[in-house]
């Protein structure tokens, strides 16, 4: 009986070392793999970042198979098994529940949205976005910076709230002419109004000043959250 479960305990382990073997050519074939692909540049770019990630999971994947071939007989190795998954787990995410326990608390207490001005210790800017893990603010370079609500929180905070320009913003838009020109006119009023850039207590005014068979063209007043979001609003209805 002693010599029929060596021989089943060394049989696993011979399949083990086989499986194990044959992962790692497969992990290492994959980036290869990758580089062959005839897909666009940014495809290829996000293939190869989530590659590392992928790999530790069939690892991981693959350490809890191992175990469960070879003991998966006793009790006492469900109760391991199952510990391990919940550790790993919690271990995997923990930077995100904190990022997104903290991003609950500091939306209750700061309130932030979009065009509001705030100022941390080492960077100063314009509030972009404030999503559930992290805040994008536009630096005064232009550029879109994401922190995570964890380090803003380690942070001291000055926040100002957006002043809305009194002054109106005034450029013109061309549009197909594929509906009359009264719909071509509430569908820009509903793109402005959306952007979190726009006014909420100044209704933008649209003024049809030119129409042809093919394209209708407006003159349009915005009354922008900051004088620089006027260009951004319409950046946004002539790029559309």
């Amino acid at each position: 009986m002693e010599l029929l479960t060596d021989l089943l305990f060394n049989s696993r382990l011979l399949q083990l070392l086989a499986a194990g073997i044959t992962l790692l050519v497969v992990m290492q074939l994959i980036p290869r793999l990758i580089g062959m692909l005839r897909i666009n540049r940014k495809s290829r770019q996000l293939l190869q970042r989530l590659f590392p990630a992928v790999e530790i999971l069939a690892w991981l994947l693959f350490i809890f198979w191992g175990m469960g071939k070879l003991w998966g007989d006793d009790p006492f190795y469900n109760t391991l098994l199952a510990g391990g998954f919940i550790f790993l787990l919690v271990l995997a995410s923990w930077t995100t529940i904190r990022d997104v326990a903290a991003g609950v608390v500091l939306k209750a207490e700061d309130g932030y949205e979009a065009g509001q001005k705030i100022r941390l210790q080492e960077l100063e800017g314009r509030i972009e976005h404030a999503g559930y893990r992290s805040l994008t603010i536009e630096s005064a370079s232009g550029e879109l910076v994401k922190i995570p609500y964890s380090l803003i929180a380690k942070q001291s905070r000055i926040l100002s709230v957006p002043k809305e320009s009194s002054g109106g913003f005034a450029f013109r838009v061309q549009r197909a002419n594929t509906a009359p020109s009264s719909e071509l006119q509430s569908e820009l009023h509903r793109q402005i109004i959306n952007t979190p850039w726009a006014s909420v207590t100044k209704s933008p005014q649209i003024r049809l000043v030119e129409e042809t068979a093919d394209a209708a063209i407006f003159e349009v007043v915005v009354y922008p959250i900051g004088k620089e979001n006027g260009p951004k609003i319409e950046r946004m209805l002539t790029e559309f």
